[in-house]
């Protein structure tokens, strides 16, 4: 059978040990581009070709029909 080999009393558990900093630092950056990241033109978020009273109506019929639904199922 092996000879159980106790460290010191003194020494510290592995756990609380503090771990060496990585060698690590950011790449290099090649290029720069200057421009802003919100410098796009904005585009519609509703296609020019349909009115807008027809989204209007539309989301109007889409939320009474969802209430309607989502009524029906709470009153069961």
């Amino acid at each position: 059978m092996e000879e159980l080999i106790l460290p010191p009393r003194h020494a510290r558990p592995v756990a609380n040990t503090r771990p060496e900093p990585a060698a690590w630092a950011l790449p290099p950056v090649e290029r720069f581009n200057g421009r802003a990241a919100n410098d796009a033109e904005i585009e519609s978020a509703t296609p020019d070709d349909i009115p807008r009273w027809v989204i209007v109506v539309g989301g109007a019929v889409f939320a009474a029909v969802l209430g309607a639904l989502v009524g029906g199922v709470l009153a069961l």
